[in-house]
């Protein structure tokens, strides 16, 4: 039994496998030179994520805005008007003053406000540099006007345009 234990110690004592001072300090820098690239490439792909996803998501609510907006006009072409209110233009469609829906600009955010003027307000997006709205009388016999609609946004140095045209009939 002792014979047995020696012939271990001995092999352990004469086993002196491992690594050097040297050949740790060369694979901690190889694996520096490799993960600093890697890191500052994972780390771009992240902020450059956060950025398109906030970007789209401005681009969808203005979508979103704007397609309402086509839809109320649509849904009562007979109704609208242009007005001036304070210092905004004012796309106003509908005749009761308790229901008419209001579109107009205000400090960057495209506003909805329902009713009249102390109704509450719902911004339907925000980041809008332009909202414009132009009204050309087409036809004068049939009373046909043409209403041009522009959305104007920008977001972190990228702009987003939409702009639509409407032919209304006056009664």
């Amino acid at each position: 039994m002792k014979s047995k234990s020696k012939r271990i110690r001995a092999c352990l004592n004469n086993n002196k496998q491992g690594f050097t001072l040297i050949e740790l300090l060369v694979v901690i820098a190889l694996m520096a030179i490799i993960s600093v690239p890697l890191s500052a490439s994972l780390i771009f792909g992240v902020k450059i994520f956060g950025t398109e996803s906030v970007v789209d998501k401005v681009f969808q609510d203005q979508q979103s805005a704007f397609v309402y907006m086509k839809e109320t006009l649509r849904n009562d072409p007979y109704n609208v008007k242009l007005e001036i209110v304070g210092s905004s233009e004012h796309l106003i469609v509908g005749v009761l003053p308790e229901t008419a829906k209001h579109f107009f600009l205000k400090d960057a955010e495209l506003i909805l406000q329902t009713g009249a003027l102390t109704s509450s307000q719902r911004i339907l997006c925000d980041n809008v540099v332009d909202f414009t709205i132009s009204n050309t009388l087409v036809d004068t016999q049939n009373l046909l006007t043409e209403l041009n609609i522009t959305l104007k946004s920008e977001v972190k140095g990228r702009d987003h345009t939409l702009s639509s045209s409407f032919s209304l009939r006056r009664y």
